[in-house]
């Protein structure tokens, strides 16, 4: 099952002609685990979570957001809330499953006929983050 603590180090992967990388070992990623893509808008990068675990930490966030919504008062903090609740659904980018090899297309995270052939993942505890080198 992959990991939702406890990932950490960083490494280089490569991307084969089919868009899929192999996730590390390190992750505990299992053949026909479903994972979520999902932008990361403050470091630039894109994060990588077991699906059930981001759900969870989702549904917190989306919890949060909506009762800070429930008593604003002020019109601004009301849009602004508004505005990070509707970030949250856009940063979703793709649902993976990693197939026997522990591999996942992140065809998600390129733009139009965009070739990479490298990735750098970084284990942030409970996620993968991964960059385009």
């Amino acid at each position: 099952m992959f990991r939702t603590e406890g990932i950490c180090g960083q490494l280089e992967m490569s991307v084969d002609d089919k868009n899929r990388m192999i996730l590390p070992e390190h992750t505990g990623a299992e053949p026909g685990e479903k994972l979520v893509i999902v932008r990361n808008k403050e470091s630039k990068c894109y994060d990588i979570y077991a699906e059930k675990h981001y759900q969870k930490k989702l549904q917190l966030q989306i919890d949060y957001l909506e009762n800070k919504l429930k008593t604003a008062i002020d019109i601004k903090m009301r849009e602004k809330l508004q505005l990070l609740l509707n970030d949250i659904y856009s940063c979703i980018l793709a649902e993976v499953t990693c197939d026997k090899q522990r591999r996942i297309v992140i065809t998600s995270i390129l733009e139009e006929n965009e070739k990479v052939t490298k990735v750098k993942t970084i284990g942030a505890f409970d996620h993968l983050m991964l960059r385009k080198k």
